[in-house]
């Protein structure tokens, strides 16, 4: 990687915080796709989860007087046997077909939900939080993308702007101090991933204090928009990608 490539890398996730400040989610899907294009996937990967693990700790401690810990348990522990299917799944079904059916799952819900706004919020519970946690689980083994699925379970419920950053930073917080533990088991933190990181982190923390603002004056169902728009985003990036691997 050149020297003079770093500063991209710091775009990337400053692009990535201010988007992740402003919706509470979606910093990794807009930076790695910016980061790999100086970087190997090998080694975007792993930085790309050093600095989520520091952008969720900020916004975490940030939104704590907002954060539920209540649902994250179930969540976590969701995530874990949808981790282990889902990297089963993968071995045994083409990830293109994985890429093209989730992507386009998330498409209709999107579209499913601007049809039906009028739906009144659902009570919280235990089963709830584990079967977005499941879900969470599964799209992280299968398409890299841990977000919607728990994005999707925070519009269901009803929880408020606040309360869906902090909650799901914690979960974000959570899932990424797992992976950052298993990567560095397994030697993947070489000296390129860690100088990548030192970039990044910087630049979303930088991101993040930016779009404080925004954030701060933007309304409820604005918000509730804002969330769609990144589910609908992540889908079609997995459309795109299954259409390229055909290609």
């Amino acid at each position: 990687m050149f020297e003079s490539s770093y500063p991209l890398v710091f775009l990337a996730w400053f692009l990535g915080g201010f988007i992740n400040g402003v919706s509470g989610m979606g910093a990794a899907m807009v930076a790695l796709p910016i980061v790999a294009c100086v970087l190997e996937m090998s080694e975007a990967v792993p930085a790309t989860c050093l600095v989520a693990v520091t952008l969720a700790v900020y916004v975490a401690w940030m939104y704590r007087a907002h954060s539920r810990v209540a649902p994250i348990f179930p969540m976590l522990l969701g995530c874990i046997p949808g981790l282990i299917i889902g990297v089963c799944v993968l071995r045994v079904v083409p990830g293109i077909w994985l890429q093209g059916g989730l992507g386009a799952a998330l498409i209709v819900y999107v579209a499913w939900q601007l049809l039906h706004r009028a739906g009144t919020a659902h009570p919280e519970s235990v089963r709830g939080c584990a079967v977005s946690g499941f879900a969470s689980g599964f799209a992280n083994a299968a398409i890299s993308f841990s977000g919607p699925p728990v994005a999707i379970y925070a519009l269901y419920v009803g929880w408020d702007k606040d309360t869906t950053r902090g909650t799901l930073s914690l979960y974000f917080l959570g899932i990424s101090i797992c992976t950052c533990i298993v990567q560095a088991a397994a030697g993947l933190y070489t000296p390129v991933v860690v100088k990548a990181a030192l970039w990044g982190m910087p630049g979303a923390l930088v991101g993040l204090v930016v779009s404080l603002p925004v954030a701060r004056f933007v309304r409820e169902s604005v918000f509730q928009g804002i969330l769609l728009v990144m589910i609908a985003f992540a889908g079609s990036v997995c459309i795109i990608r299954a259409v390229e691997s055909l290609l």
